[in-house]
């Protein structure tokens, strides 16, 4: 998404989000790429990391989608944890962790 969040192609249940769980996948093969000496573009990662900040609740964690006015999805442990994840690649992809 040019957001830089994944998500799944628009639908009733979904809307036109990106999502924590699609986010974090697609972050974990950029790093396979990146570890495998295959370029990434900066410019993707900068997305994808600004995309997390701004997704990243008052409690400082996660929920499934980003926030809308349509439908909330409260933090989890485990959106947090994927959440996390992928700030912390993206940090080390971009070098600033």
């Amino acid at each position: 998404r040019s957001d830089g969040g994944f998500g799944y192609k628009y639908s009733v249940q979904f809307g036109d989000r990106g999502d924590t769980s699609q986010t974090q996948y697609a972050v974990l093969g950029l790093w396979a790429l990146d570890h495998a000496q295959i370029a990434v573009p900066t410019e993707m990662i900068e997305r994808v990391f600004a995309w997390l900040q701004s997704t990243q609740r008052g409690d400082g964690g996660y929920g499934y989608q980003a926030p809308s006015t349509e439908q909330q999805y409260p933090s989890t442990h485990v959106m947090t944890a994927a959440g996390m994840s992928a700030m912390m690649i993206s940090g080390d992809l971009l070098k600033v962790l």
